[in-house]
């Protein structure tokens, strides 16, 4: 569905300008320049974005917003005004006190780069994340690594790193794991790509690390999907090898959820990866119904209780 704009400023040459950037955008833009249109608008087709200016003549943006809490607009709206900072920004309070969602503020005279940089957010935002987003995502090296340290509690030394992949999206800005794993983790293609991306990057930056004298090893987690490729631990050898990167420099993490199933598949691939050095990993251990005889059938080195 193509995104409706409507444009409420009296200035018709400011609506014009506003029309034509968003046109150009792809979205299906209207201009109006008095209240009575303005509600006729959004009465007869209503709007996915309002921009609204604050000064409008015999009424104001205020009193309009006022109204368009009335009428529990669920879209997003982008506030206008040639007033300093302050007066943006008070109205943009008053519009979430009153549940309207804002989605910028923007001062006059409006500079068109930052016009389009909010519709394409605004764009963006309308589309679902899918598992295409992902893999471009990743061929246009969006995706970056944090590190979250692994401390001995009593000696307070520096056992780890886990590295926690993040995607910085150009216009949603940085999207958390939790939003985009859950979709890869349904196409085979997509988790195996963004693991593959993720060891990667994280034999570099160990590489980094131990030029800068710091000898750390780096944990990955690995998710199910990936076990299925029984050349998998030949595969991790070969690459690390080529980073000169020790195995036993590298940890691959699996959830308990996902070391209780297809044991059988599962249980060769871990185990050749453990006689090849690497150690392994169970997450959340304790939150399942197979802890004990995930223990017992799988070769990991290493146990992460959920607390």
């Amino acid at each position: 569905m193509t995104m409706r704009l409507l444009v409420f400023d009296d200035d018709a040459a400011i609506g014009r300008l506003i029309v034509r950037v968003a046109t150009m955008a792809g979205l299906d833009a209207t201009a109006v320049t008095d209240s009575a249109s303005f509600r006729r608008s959004l009465s007869d087709t209503p709007p996915h974005v309002i921009i609204l200016d604050l000064q409008l003549g015999a009424t104001d943006g205020v009193e309009q917003l006022r109204y368009l809490a009335d009428q529990r607009f669920a879209g997003s709206i982008i506030v206008t005004s040639g007033f300093d900072a302050r007066v943006l920004a008070a109205t943009a309070t008053v519009a979430k006190n009153l549940d309207l969602k804002i989605a910028a503020t923007i001062a006059k005279p409006i500079q068109i780069s930052e016009l389009e940089e909010v519709i394409e957010r605004l764009r963006w935002a309308r589309q679902p994340l899918s598992a295409e987003n992902l893999l471009t995502a990743i061929r246009e090296d969006q995706l970056s690594l944090e590190f979250q340290p692994i401390v001995s509690r009593g000696t307070r030394v520096l056992n780890k790193l886990e590295a926690l992949v993040r995607w910085d999206h150009p216009t949603l800005g940085q999207i958390p794991p939790c939003d985009f794993l859950p979709f890869a983790e349904t196409n085979r293609e997509v988790i195996d790509t963004l693991t593959d991306w993720v060891i990667g990057s994280a034999v570099e930056s160990w590489q980094v690390l131990r030029q800068l004298s710091a000898n750390v090893p780096i944990t990955v987690n690995v998710s199910t999907l990936n076990l299925h490729d029984l050349a998998l631990p030949d595969r991790l050898a070969r690459r690390l090898a080529e980073a000169g990167m020790p195995t036993e420099q590298l940890c691959l993490e699996i959830t308990e959820t996902a070391a209780s199933r297809d044991t059988t598949r599962m249980m060769d691939i871990l185990t050749r990866a453990r006689l090849k050095g690497f150690e392994l990993a169970i997450d959340d251990f304790g939150t399942g119904y197979s802890s004990l005889k995930a223990l017992r059938q799988l070769p990991f080195s290493v146990v992460k209780i959920d607390l």
